[in-house]
């Protein structure tokens, strides 16, 4: 498999893209090892594989076993791009409620990075396809287009994710569960900063796709970002491990 394709494949699989079929195969291929394709990802920039070995070793070492498997089966560059998103995304959602045993400032971390992943789409997008990619996280056939501009923001999302996955795993912070009181801090700030509780329900409430949605997460993101102390810290944790668990 050609190296270019191999990092292509884990952009593919860390931003969450839909890859259109366009890849060929190639008659004679150099066996594809774990050293090659960790080379090939650290020479692209990309960091979610690095970060996915130190934090769930384990994770990691059968992750690339499966791969380089099916990839020195002649699988075709569709074939391992749909292996390695669902295989990614399995991982993610198995640690998620590691995310509230993480340290505060690496869950804060993680949410910065979705933060701004989340304003170069809502600033490079149409509302009505940030607001399907911020309900669905699924990227628009436009979207699917410039994984120059979202591979590396969403790669530098992974990875901090990842990260405080592995610190819940190994050393447990115990903040506690968001409570009652908690929300109810992020609704009074929701307001206060000018936001309607009725477009927050109709966004958070139906479901639907909305073309508010980006304007209200945006406020969202911006509230759970500044609220300080302890319920700060559960709000945040909570808020990620909602993004984990359901991308």
């Amino acid at each position: 498999m050609k190296s270019w394709k191999i990092v292509v494949i884990l952009l593919v699989a860390v931003a969450g893209f839909a890859i259109s079929g366009a890849y060929s195969r190639f008659g004679k291929q150099p066996t594809v090892t774990v050293e090659g394709v960790q080379a090939e990802a650290d020479k692209s920039g990309l960091t979610y594989l690095k970060a996915l070995k130190e934090a769930l070793p384990a994770e990691y070492e059968k992750f690339m076993t499966e791969y380089v498997a099916l990839a020195n089966k002649g699988a075709s560059a569709e074939e391992t791009a749909a292996f390695s998103t669902k295989s990614l995304a399995d991982i993610r959602r198995r640690y998620a409620a590691s995310v509230r045993k993480a340290d505060p400032a690496l869950v804060q971390s993680a949410l910065q990075a979705k933060r701004e992943l989340f304003e170069l789409v809502k600033a490079n997008e149409t509302p009505q396809d940030c607001a399907s990619w911020i309900m669905t996280d699924t990227m628009t056939p436009a979207m699917q287009a410039k994984r120059e501009t979202y591979g590396a923001p969403a790669d530098r999302f992974s990875a901090a994710v990842v990260r405080a996955q592995g610190a819940g795993e190994k050393s447990p912070v115990d903040i506690g569960a968001a409570t009652p009181d908690d929300w109810k801090i992020m609704g009074l700030q929701y307001v206060a900063g000018g936001g309607a509780v009725a477009d927050l329900q109709e966004v958070l409430g139906t479901g639907a796709i909305n073309p508010q949605a980006c304007e209200v997460y945006q406020r969202l993101f911006q509230i759970v970002s500044d609220v300080p102390g302890e319920p700060g810290q559960r709000l945040r944790a909570e808020i990620m491990n909602l993004f984990v668990s359901y991308e």
